[in-house]
């Protein structure tokens, strides 16, 4: 942590606290175009990009169905949306079909469920009354890298060719595809682009769902990320597609900068509900259809089971509490819990809230009669899919990211994974990983935080990944007022003064009643930790401070 002085380059102390060398800054700040990013990644991805255009191209020239099987997030969403958007209107192929898997159905990736369902539905849509079987081409986007080799050898009895494009951790032995595109340096809708750009993509706004779903996944915001997610913000705020544009019109979010915020708490867990409850196809319609009354009713709709979202994932993080607290699961390494109510569409948002509440790594576990189907939410510096891997014997399937994975236990094997998983954690976590910390830039005097002062942090946005938003601490604060607000009265908000003659500031603590944090007496003072945000007004500018954490004087 630096001292802030009167005159200092501010966002430069803040790139070396990011590890940014002083000849990196200028291209930080203004990344170059994505070209150069996908010229710098090795020649085995760039390489498997032309050998997969070649073998689309062929598909093309054989005239046999191409069909983009994604997932049902909002990456793999989004992922299908670039890809099919890019055969059908760039290259302008009409033989081409999306297929999202149902999560309660087919579940996860490439499985046989998923290519027979792609299968029959090629040979009743192409398909001629002499029973001739119709080949085809399937690309996967955001999944397939786990995909198991009796689903390869299916594919291939049935005619059809598979290029795989994944960005999910691989398994040692890889699936036998046509072509393998896969990096782990961007996300799946990132690796979609990659591959479309290649085809030689002409729609911008499509580059702005690629930068959405970096956001939603969690990617890490250097080099070809950064300068994504930098040109898709530009476009989401000048030429958005028409779904987006609706989404946020049907939130609420009508005015003002469309931020990584906005993506990451307001887009993505609208697209991302539907397949989480329901079926994923109202979001990939969302960003597929152009009439704009029915975009309208898909946005609606995923407003609405967006609440119904939020509220099953509360009371399921409640009964999660419980459970823990009866089986006095917090004494260990890991958070770990099962039960017949979870539900599997949301397991993984109630993993991510003990994640953080417990500061530890959490599994939360949908028990079924066949198993068990289980999510799983890490703490910095801690491989949850290499913890998990020594378990595989236990699963029928699993996969995912060193900070979030999924799997499906066998049948019969539920409590014996929960007792050994929990020992192994035990055993081989390091208890230092689990103390909960705060990175934190600057100290600062908080008269010294004006509105020119969060414009030139601004020149450091996007902040995400790789890139946090910069976090200041501000001594002996003043509170001048404070009040529980919010929808459930959760949230904190506080008006804050740093001394006689000085201007006063908002600031807001979320979900501090949650935390056990209750209104402070009128005067009281505090060391305060922030970060910063500008808000517009009637014209004009203010700062705003997000609590991150505060010490009673």
């Amino acid at each position: 942590m630096c001292v802030y002085q009167p005159g200092v380059d501010v966002v430069s102390e803040l790139l070396k606290n990011r590890g940014i060398a002083p000849e990196d800054k200028a291209e930080f700040l203004a990344p170059a175009p994505l070209a150069k990013y996908i010229k710098e990644l090795s020649a085995d991805f760039r390489k498997a990009l032309v050998q997969a255009k070649d073998l689309i191209l062929k598909a093309i020239a054989k005239d046999v169905p191409i069909v983009i099987h994604g997932d049902y997030d909002a990456d793999g969403i989004c992922a299908t949306a670039i890809l099919y958007q890019t055969l059908t209107q760039t290259l302008g192929y009409t033989k081409t079909m999306y297929f999202l898997p149902n999560r309660f159905d087919q579940g996860y990736g490439l499985s046989k469920d998923s290519v027979d369902t792609i299968w029959h539905t090629i040979q009743k849509t192409y398909g001629t009354k002499s029973g001739l079987i119709i080949p085809g081409l399937i690309i996967t986007v955001d999944c397939g890298i786990t995909a198991e080799p009796e689903v390869i050898h299916q594919l291939k009895a049935l005619g059809l060719d598979i290029i795989i494009t994944d960005h999910h951790q691989k398994k040692s032995q890889l699936p036998k595809a046509d072509v393998l595109v896969w990096t782990d340096q961007m996300v799946g809708s990132g690796v979609a682009l990659a591959l479309s750009l290649v085809l030689g993509l002409r729609d911008e706004r499509l580059v702005s769902l690629a930068g959405l779903a970096t956001i939603t996944d969690l990617g890490l915001l250097k080099g070809f990320n950064r300068a994504l997610v930098r040109k898709a913000l530009e476009i989401l705020n000048t030429n958005p597609p028409l779904g987006i544009k609706k989404l946020l019109e049907v939130s609420g979010r009508t005015g003002g900068e469309i931020t990584t915020y906005d993506a990451g708490y307001v887009i993505g867990p609208r697209l991302n509900a539907s397949g989480r409850l329901e079926s994923a196809y109202a979001s990939l319609f969302l960003l597929l259809d152009e009439d704009p009354q029915k975009v309208t009713e898909f946005a609606q709709k995923l407003h609405v089971v967006n609440i119904e979202r939020q509220d099953m994932t509360q009371k399921l993080y409640s009964l999660a509490q419980t459970l823990l607290t009866e089986q006095k699961s917090l004494e260990n390494k890991i958070v770990i819990c099962s039960h017949k109510d979870f539900h599997e569409g949301v397991i993984g948002l109630v993993a991510g809230k003990l994640a953080q509440s417990q500061h530890r790594p959490a599994v939360v576990i949908s028990s079924l009669e066949n198993g068990g189907k289980g999510s799983a939410r890490s703490v910095p510096g801690l491989n949850i899919i290499d913890l998990l891997r020594s378990f595989e014997h236990l699963f029928e399937s699993m996969g995912g990211h060193p900070m979030a994975a999924g799997f499906t236990l066998k049948k019969g094997m539920l409590d014996q994974f929960i007792q050994e998983f929990t020992a192994h954690a035990n055993k081989v976590v390091d208890a230092a990983l689990l103390i909960p910390t705060i990175t934190v830039d600057m100290e600062i005097p908080l008269p010294s935080v004006t509105v020119d002062f969060v414009c030139e942090l601004n020149r450091l946005r996007p902040f995400g990944v790789g890139n946090p938003e910069p976090v200041f601490l501000s001594r002996a604060v003043s509170v001048v007022g404070n009040d529980f607000v919010g929808r459930e009265g959760n949230h904190l908000s506080l008006k804050l003064f740093a001394g006689a003659g000085q201007t006063s500031y908002k600031a807001i603590y979320f979900d501090a009643r949650n935390q056990g944090v209750s209104t402070f007496g009128l005067g009281t003072k505090l060391d305060l930790v922030y970060s910063l945000a500008l808000k517009d007004y009637n014209g004009k500018s203010y700062v705003d401070l997000i609590v991150k954490d505060f010490r009673i004087l």
